[in-house]
């Protein structure tokens, strides 16, 4: 066996496994197709809060001469925006992958499909494959948004994560 444990999905619920794993003294790995810390981190909550912040920064400007605050025109530089939510998510992106790390927990970066009890391929992001085989799996892939009936995303107006 190559691992203990290994964790498929490497969001909040499979990265803490992970380290919990190791600190228990098990030889345990991660795989996940996208980045540490999964969708909260990468595309949901974090970067939606971060967004938000800046509209309720403009918010607060826009009503600041209601406390006898004068301030000029207001703009959105959207560019800048997108860039300062981009360095939000890449710090906790980044502290998610140290924490794994200095818990010896190793990073596999694919996809993965069991094909057996204990064993999984796992198609890598250079398209080539790995087979991990581990006495134990985890599996933490995650939520999936749903549509509803009467709100179909378009891509546009109405989006999930």
């Amino acid at each position: 066996m190559d691992y203990d444990v290994c964790v498929i999905g490497a969001g909040p619920g499979g990265y803490v496994a992970a380290i919990r794993a190791s600190q228990l003294k098990q030889k345990t790995c991660v795989i996940e197709r996208a980045k540490a810390g999964g969708i909260c981190t990468s595309w949901g909550c974090i970067p939606s809060k971060a967004l938000l912040h800046g509209a309720g920064i403009m918010h607060t400007l826009k009503h600041a001469r209601d406390y006898g605050i004068s301030v000029g025109e207001i703009k959105v530089d959207f560019a800048q925006l997108r860039a300062k939510k981009d360095r939000v998510i890449g710090r906790l992106v980044g502290g998610v992958e140290l924490l794994l790390k200095k818990n010896n927990v190793d990073w596999i970066g694919g996809e993965a499909t069991f094909i057996s009890a204990n064993e999984v391929t796992v198609k890598m992001k250079d398209g080539s494959s790995r087979k991990i085989t581990a006495k134990n799996f985890i599996i933490a892939t995650g939520a999936r948004p749903i549509d509803l009936p009467h709100l179909k995303p378009d891509g546009s107006t109405i989006l999930t994560y």
